[in-house]
Order: C-alpha cells, then structure tokens, then sequence
C-alpha cells in the first residue's frame, strides 16, 4: 500500500480497484499475524480516496 499510494493520490480512479484489493489483503495479513493495522497508513488511503 505505501508504494501504490502515491499513484492513487494522483490518480485515484485509476488505481482504485488495486487498492481496495491491497487494502483487504493488508488488513486480512494483520487479522492473520494477531498485528493492528497501521492506523496513519489506512487513514492516508482513506483521505486519497474521498478526494475523488
């Protein structure tokens, strides 16, 4: 997620679908290792993503 959200800032709708699909794998990974997600990282996606 942290090297695709620079892509997606600039062109959200055009890397949507990868990250929405990176966002589940990370957070499922985390679920997985017993590890909380990167609170900052998610809410940097989510910021990127209601800008559309």
């Amino acid at each position: 997620m942290k090297k695709l959200l620079p892509a997606f800032k600039r062109l959200p709708a055009a890397f949507a679908d990868q990250m929405v699909y990176s966002v589940q794998e990370y957070v499922t990974a985390c679920e997985r290792l017993g590890r909380v997600p990167d609170a900052a990282l998610l809410a940097a996606v989510l910021a990127a993503a209601q800008q559309q």
